[in-house]
């Protein structure tokens, strides 16, 4: 069973937010980044689906730099491998781009998806 995860980072809660010198944007400089409690379970639920019924585990995220520290950190817990976007456009949510090509990117077999409250999710492969 080859699964796919999407995830995305968040600022952590206890970070303070600050704007940049125009006030334009958020300074992502200092601001700490975790996942949200949904992606980290849907990752786990993941993992878990791996190690009962064999195949892998492929995390998709979207963003710019710094998310491979959150990728790592999935890692850790038993993924695969990852798919890194690389993109500072906050446009594009990689979970409607997996549901939009409908198929995870290690197959071309069709996925059906799980998508969880913050935007993360879990595709499942026959």
């Amino acid at each position: 069973m080859d699964i796919c995860v999407c995830i995305k980072r968040y600022p952590s809660l206890g970070s303070a937010i600050m704007l940049t010198d125009d006030g334009m944007a958020i300074d992502t400089d200092k601001l700490g980044f975790t996942l949200s409690p949904h992606e980290e379970c849907a990752v786990e639920a993941a993992v878990q689906l791996k190690e009962e019924h064999g195949g892998t585990v492929t995390l998709i995220s979207m963003g710019p730099e710094g998310v491979e520290e959150q990728i790592r950190e999935q890692f850790a817990i038993g993924a695969d491998r990852a798919i890194w976007i690389r993109s500072d456009s906050t446009d594009i949510d990689a979970a409607q781009m997996l549901l939009h090509h409908n198929t995870c990117p290690s197959t071309s077999e069709p996925a059906a998806a799980v998508v969880a409250p913050t935007g993360g999710a879990v595709a499942l492969l026959p």
